[in-house]
């Protein structure tokens, strides 16, 4: 099918009657490109915007370029040069003393940081970002800024801190979208505090709101919470219910992470329920593909339950091999939080 936007945007650029047009065609380009997650192409018409930028003034542009194209080649997973690009418009915004651009940008290294799970710096970027929201009332970015931090806590279980910078986001945006990833963060709260009542209330307000805004994909967690609660709750016909619907939204969305974590579900269902021959079948698919994995909390997750899971069917060699990863895990964790 043949995207007509596109193809709007790519003519208008090619057939620019001067550089300004030219500049200006390019970044609603890669600003539309950017939307529909086609990355490549972003890093294609922004490298060649760039080489133009480079002799004019327009450093506004550029700025929104190199910020565009860093995003780009995060998500590509190339984290060098990501933050060469970020460090490009970092450079650009300083000098043109823009506050919200700056804003941005550090919000932006702050992912980088997460990406590389260096929590202490993510926090700094994210803090240096929400001074500056503040003083200048961007209120967009200090949400984001204020999601970021609650997560970031939420990760080595400062729930109190977590509750505190997530409720000030909840308070503040108007965003449903929002509103529910906050609810979705604050249910996993409750639910690691043992919580259940409150956890599944959450869950089932972020729920509504995604299933409103149909984002299947962000309703595959909340599923698999729904199974971990229901297994809780020892309704396992309910909670293998969850793990499939689950994995089947994961199966359609592409995304290897919640593939991996419906079918931990699961491997953690059979095992409750003493279906030794189920769990390991499951288990034996998860060690197939945890190397595609490189969320470092999502595999000390399994290496924990699989442990487990080796300790009660007194699995020695499996449980010295995964005893071993699990504290490989546990070592960079707490050599790159560095959170107090």
């Amino acid at each position: 099918m043949i995207d007509v936007e596109f193809e709007r945007l790519r003519n208008d650029y090619l057939h620019a009657e001067d550089t300004q047009h030219k500049v200006n065609s390019c970044l609603n380009l890669c600003v539309y490109l950017s939307g529909k997650l086609q990355y490549e192409e972003v890093i294609h018409y922004g490298s060649e915007i760039s080489e133009i930028l480079k002799d004019t003034k327009n450093d506004d542009i550029l700025c929104k370029i190199y910020s565009l194209m860093a995003n780009s080649y995060s998500t590509q997973g190339d984290l060098s040069m990501a933050t060469e690009y970020l460090q490009r418009a970092l450079l650009i915004a300083e000098e043109m003393q823009n506050g919200y651009y700056l804003a941005h940008i550090y919000y932006n290294f702050s992912l980088l940081e997460d990406e590389k799970y260096n929590l202490k710096q993510a926090l700094d970027y994210l803090f240096k970002s929400v001074h500056l929201c503040e003083l200048n009332g961007f209120t967009d970015i200090l949400i984001e800024n204020f999601i970021r931090i609650g997560n970031t806590y939420l990760y080595f279980e400062n729930y109190s801190l977590a509750l505190e910078y997530l409720r000030k986001a909840l308070k503040q945006t108007k965003n449903e979208t929002q509103k529910a990833s906050i609810y979705y963060c604050i249910g996993k709260i409750h639910y690691d505090l043992n919580d259940l009542s409150e956890a599944h209330e959450c869950f089932k307000r972020a729920f509504k709101m995604f299933k409103k805004n149909n984002n299947k994909y962000q309703q595959i967690p909340l599923y698999i919470h729904y199974g971990y609660i229901s297994l809780r709750k020892g309704n396992f016909d309910l909670a293998m219910e969850n793990a499939e619907t689950a994995l089947a939204l994961a199966k359609e969305h592409g995304s290897q992470i919640p593939y991996f974590e419906s079918l931990l579900l699961f491997a953690v269902i059979y095992t409750d329920k003493n279906d030794f021959i189920n769990a390991k079948h499951y288990y034996n698919i998860l060690k197939e593909i945890e190397s595609t994995i490189h969320n470092i909390h999502i595999l000390k997750n399994f290496y924990q339950t699989y442990l487990g899971f080796n300790k009660m069917i007194e699995n020695d060699i499996e449980c010295e091999i995964y005893e071993n990863k699990l504290q490989g895990i546990l070592s960079i964790i707490e050599e790159k939080k560095g959170v107090e």
